[in-house]
């Protein structure tokens, strides 16, 4: 099914990429990525970095990527520090 948009890479863009924040992608590539082999901790390095914009725009992402980080702890099979992980970050929630 064609929706309409077109997903470019870095390359592809040229003479593009003085317009643009090229570090924003960068860090956005690592996120992506590293969701995609179920890792979560990048994603929340990125929340802590911009903790005050996210707070300023209500933002609910790190309350969200919380429960993932959990779920693959219990995953790999460590109990112990899934049981801390949960003390620390879900019971404030």
């Amino acid at each position: 099914m064609d929706n309409g948009f077109q997903f470019l890479s870095l390359e592809d863009c040229h003479g593009s990429l003085d317009l643009a924040d090229i570090d924003v992608f960068q860090e956005a590539r690592k996120v992506i990525e590293a969701f995609q082999n179920k890792e979560v901790g990048p994603a929340l390095a990125w929340c802590a970095e911009n903790k005050s914009r996210l707070k300023k725009s209500k933002s609910k992402l790190e309350f969200q990527l919380r429960p993932q980080e959990f779920i693959e702890l219990v995953r790999a099979e460590n109990n112990l520090r899934a049981i801390t992980y949960a003390q620390k970050y879900l019971a404030p929630w």
